[in-house]
């Protein structure tokens, strides 16, 4: 028996945009979310998304102002995984257990 997972997606939460004034700046992205994945039966799982968020826009828009992007998350695959999982991004933290 295999279970079949096509997608898993935990991003970090999007910035807050400022109020418009020169005063406030954008708030910046969450953190990539954290994904653990196990099992004592065969699991095939081909994408796991953990992105961080993206930052809010400043003002004036794309000057400098804006909010930064958040960091890449985790993923974790522990037991009987059958296919090559792919992790989104290419720098997020990745651990394959037996």
């Amino acid at each position: 028996m295999t279970l079949s997972i096509s997608n898993i997606v935990s991003q970090g939460g999007l910035g807050t945009n400022d109020s418009g004034s020169d005063d406030n700046g954008a708030g910046g992205g969450g953190s990539g979310g954290a994904i653990t994945l196990g099992g004592k039966i065969s699991i095939g799982h081909p994408f796991a998304d953990v992105r961080g968020g993206g930052g809010g826009l400043g003002t004036p828009k794309m000057s400098g102002q804006d909010g930064g992007v958040g960091g890449s998350g985790r993923a974790r695959f522990d037991g009987l995984i059958t296919t090559a999982s792919s992790v989104t991004p290419t720098d997020a933290s990745r651990y394959q257990g037996p």
